[in-house]
């Protein structure tokens, strides 16, 4: 993976896309951001990129979307964001295959160690 690659953002929530597209810029790559996870495997089948972060949505449909995604082609780390700091949640998602699991509003400097490590583990 090269840095310039741009990284997929899937929220319903217009803050959240707002502070991880800043905490991806900061890591000096780009964002492009969608509020549905159907636009989100459209732009999915249409270009590659880092890694992607997504709204914190049922098992199932993760399961749906990290084998969709793991279907187009090599590992693309994913990273569940969620408004609600609840462990079983956390577990669910890393349980499906999720990279990570962060909450936000998030900890100074915890979306850029996320950003670093993700794209270290991809390469």
């Amino acid at each position: 993976m090269r840095s310039s690659d741009p990284v997929l953002i899937v929220s319903e929530a217009p803050d959240h896309r707002n502070e991880l597209a800043a905490a991806v810029s900061s890591s000096g790559l780009m964002a492009t951001h969608c509020g549905t996870l159907e636009t989100a495997g459209f732009l999915l089948g249409e270009q590659e990129f880092s890694m992607m972060f997504c709204d914190q949505i049922p098992s199932d449909n993760m399961r749906a979307v990290i084998r969709d995604v793991s279907r187009r082609g090599p590992q693309l780390p994913i990273i569940v964001v969620s408004a609600q700091d609840d462990w079983d949640s956390y577990l669910g998602a890393l349980r499906a295959g999720a990279f990570d699991c962060v909450v936000l509003p998030a900890a100074p400097g915890e979306l850029a160690r996320i950003v670093t490590t993700a794209l270290r583990k991809s390469v």
